[in-house]
C-alpha cells in the first residue's frame, strides 16, 4: 500500500483521480489488517472488526481498479506510469487513429455492463468461498458423504464466477451473432442468480440459520 501510494503521489498530491483513491484504500486497507494482527494478542473481537473494516475497504479499492480495467488504465494502482499512456501531457503520446481504428478501440473495452458484471462474479467467487470454507469445516467435524456433498455444491458457484472472469477477458462485450449473445446473456443471468443465492446462504450461516 505504501509503494501504491508512492507510485500514485498520495502522500505529495491532492489529484483525487482513480489511481489516487485506489492506492489510499488499499494503504489504509492494510493498516486495518496490521493493526487487527496486532489486536489479536489482546482483543479477539476488536481484531476482528479491523479485519472486517480492512476486508470492507479493500472491497472498494478492488472496485475502483476493476473501473480502471474498464477504462484501459492496465497500470492500476500498481505502475501510475501506463496510465498516462495515450493522455495529452502524458509520458507518452500516441498518434491519432481514424475513426475505424477508434471502433475498433472502442469494442475492445469493456461496457458499464461488462464492468457490473466482473464485480458481480468477483463478490459470487467469494461469497462462494466463504460458504464452501464453512461446510468444509463441517464435514471436518461431522465427516459423512453427505457433508462432503454440500462443500462440493457450494464451491461450484465459485467455480462458475472464474469461468464467466476468464471468459469475459477475452470477450469484452456482448456477441452480435447468435446464438453466442443468447448463451452470453443466459450465463450473466445465471452468475447473477448464483451471486444472490450465496450471498442469502452466507447471510444464513452468520444468523446461524443453517443447523448442522
Amino acid at each position: 500500500g505504501s509503494a501504491e501510494c508512492i507510485q500514485n503521489r498520495v502522500f505529495t498530491s491532492l489529484e483525487f483521480h482513480k489511481g489516487w483513491f485506489g492506492a489510499l484504500f488499499n494503504f489504509v486497507g492494510g493498516a486495518c489488517f496490521t493493526i487487527g494482527a496486532i489486536l489479536a494478542w489482546f482483543d479477539a473481537r476488536k481484531s476482528c472488526n479491523m479485519y472486517g473494516y480492512g476486508s470492507a475497504i479493500y472491497v472498494v479499492s478492488s472496485s475502483i481498479q476493476i473501473i480502471m480495467w474498464k477504462d484501459e488504465q492496465f497500470g492500476l494502482t500498481f505502475l501510475a506510469v501506463l496510465n498516462n499512456l495515450g493522455r495529452s501531457g502524458g509520458h507518452t503520446a500516441l498518434a491519432s487513429s481514424s475513426a475505424e481504428q477508434q471502433q475498433q478501440q472502442h469494442s475492445s473495452r469493456f461496457s458499464i455492463w461488462g464492468a457490473l458484471f466482473v464485480h458481480i462474479y468477483c463478490w459470487c467467487g467469494a461469497m462462494s468461498t466463504y460458504n464452501f470454507n464453512i461446510e468444509v469445516m463441517r464435514y471436518l467435524e461431522q465427516d459423512t458423504w453427505r457433508s462432503s456433498q454440500y462443500a462440493f455444491n457450494e464451491f461450484l458457484p465459485s467455480l462458475f464466477a472464474h469461468l464467466m472472469l476468464a471468459l469475459n477477458s477475452a470477450v469484452l462485450r456482448t456477441p452480435k451473432v447468435a446464438p453466442f449473445r443468447q448463451l452470453f446473456i443466459c450465463s450473466r443471468i445465471i452468475g447473477l442468480v448464483l451471486a444472490v443465492n450465496s450471498t442469502f446462504t452466507f447471510y444464513q450461516f452468520l444468523c446461524h440459520k443453517i443447523q448442522q
